[in-house]
């Protein structure tokens, strides 16, 4: 007997909302099989992949893949063009997906029959063969770097059709999980002794525009220093890095660091540690949370790093703040934030289109700074999405436990800096002692620290 909706189980109740799902799909669809592959033009390299692959899936029931299969498809992958990867990965993804008849007729069978035995197959169903083969291939010495190679191929080569949307999500959760606190050293990089490592990071386009391979081997051989992040297993893979200035005064604008116009640390004055960049090198490793890991694990080491300092700046960029001034602008309630003169000026402001001739302005009225620097303070406090700050980057150091510091007017007089903030930057103070306490308030409740200084213009 069946029993009415509301007397069925949970389980029971969201098997046949799928059931019925799945009963539609395959209805629109006849009687082709959602694992068919569509139809592509395929190489002859490509149909012998294919075929390789179609050997070792076809069986469902196999527990583990044959070790030699496993690194003829990486090798066989790695061998084609650029096109016929891309197409490599749609395939995968669509001809080796979950087969939603067999599924739709456990589904059926359990719920007019209620054998446990159908649990145990459809959870097996809902597990389709290509992940099989990715969780597989993970566990080889060069299975981790293959899964980062096709995750950077499907984050910025793919669609984003459902089957690899799907394909990516369980890309992102076995490298997550690889890649943990608890595997990843944090070490620095010097210019003299490991040039390698260095290229490296050049030759993954890691570097910020500002930064050509001359200008970073310059600035290490200076004042400047890199730390990166390596896992255990691939010591030779530098994950994400950041750059470090260590200057004996305090910087106001991005330029001086990069130009190294400040002068470098003096033995009988206290210096500072100002980190101005922080970049991702492995694509394939994006959004996984690596650079929150990083800066966590250098502030965690600020006195091992820096001869006894328990603190250091970070020098940010602002996206978002003109687009906010703007709003502001525009809103109903603009004149409690702006008065009347300050909105006209503003309004005006924005219609002068030249990036150059809007420094000039900022530069030469008075009337900009003290508005603006407000109505910044305003956006980083109470700006926010959810519980978290609006601005992400602002988000991004409030999470590791900064303090905001400091607002430096004209910060970064160039674009991107002009066009997306006024020029404004935003320095961030990190101190060992105070950055565990900041992250937790800040995370679980939104709480923002900030200094006295940014406290007066509230």
């Amino acid at each position: 007997m069946i029993r009415p909706p509301h007397q069925q189980s949970l389980l029971s109740r969201t098997l046949h909302y799928w059931a019925k799902k799945l009963r539609s799909s395959v209805a629109r669809s006849g009687p082709v099989r959602a694992h068919d592959p569509p139809e592509f033009k395929v190489s002859r390299e490509l149909a012998s992949q294919l075929q390789l692959l179609e050997s070792g899936l076809a069986d469902q029931n196999a527990m583990a893949l044959d070790q030699d299969l496993l690194q003829s498809v990486i090798a066989g992958y790695r061998n084609l063009e650029a096109p016929d990867q891309q197409l490599w990965r749609q395939l995968l993804a669509s001809r080796f997906d979950i087969d939603e008849e067999a599924l739709h007729d456990r589904m059926l069978e359990y719920l007019s029959t209620h054998r446990r035995d159908c649990l145990i197959q459809i959870r097996a169903l809902m597990i389709p063969p290509w992940e099989r083969l990715l969780q597989q291939i993970q566990q080889l010495p060069s299975g981790l770097e293959f899964l980062i190679e096709l995750r950077s191929g499907l984050l910025h080569g793919d669609g984003q059709s459902d089957a690899l949307a799907g394909f990516e999500n369980v890309l992102h959760e076995l490298l997550s999980q690889h890649f943990g606190p608890e595997s990843l050293e944090i070490k620095e990089l010097k210019a003299s002794s490991q040039t390698d490592l260095i290229q490296r990071l050049i030759q993954h386009q890691a570097l910020h525009e500002a930064h050509t391979p001359e200008q970073l081997q310059s600035r290490l051989e200076d004042n400047h220093r890199c730390f990166a992040l390596f896992r255990s297993g691939l010591p030779d893979t530098p994950l994400v890095f950041v750059l470090v200035a260590q200057v004996s005064e305090m910087p106001h604008n991005i330029h001086d660091l990069y130009d190294n116009h400040l002068p470098a640390e003096d033995p009988g004055k206290n210096s500072n540690a100002v980190i101005y960049s922080v970049s991702n090198v492995q694509q394939g490793l994006e959004g996984i949370g690596l650079e929150h890991l990083l800066i966590q694990k250098l502030t965690a080491r600020l006195e091992d790093f820096f001869d006894g300092q328990d603190a250091c700046l970070a020098l940010a960029p602002l996206p978002g703040f003109r687009t906010y001034a703007s709003q502001i602008l525009s809103s109903s309630d603009s004149a409690s934030q702006l008065s009347q003169a300050e909105a006209g000026e503003l309004h005006e402001f924005l219609k002068t289109g030249s990036r150059e001739a809007e420094h000039e302005i900022l530069e030469s009225n008075t009337l900009f700074q003290p508005m603006l620097t407000k109505l910044c303070a305003d956006y980083l406090l109470n700006a926010k999405n959810g519980r978290k700050a609006m601005n992400v980057i602002a988000d991004f150091h409030l999470s590791n436990g900064a303090t905001i510091h400091r607002i430096h007017w004209l910060g970064d007089h160039l674009d991107p800096g002009m066009g997306e903030s006024f020029g404004i930057m935003v320095n961030y103070r990190y101190a060992t002692s105070e950055a565990d306490d900041n992250r937790l308030r800040y995370l679980s409740t939104g709480e923002i620290r900030y200094s006295p200084e940014i406290k007066v213009l509230q």
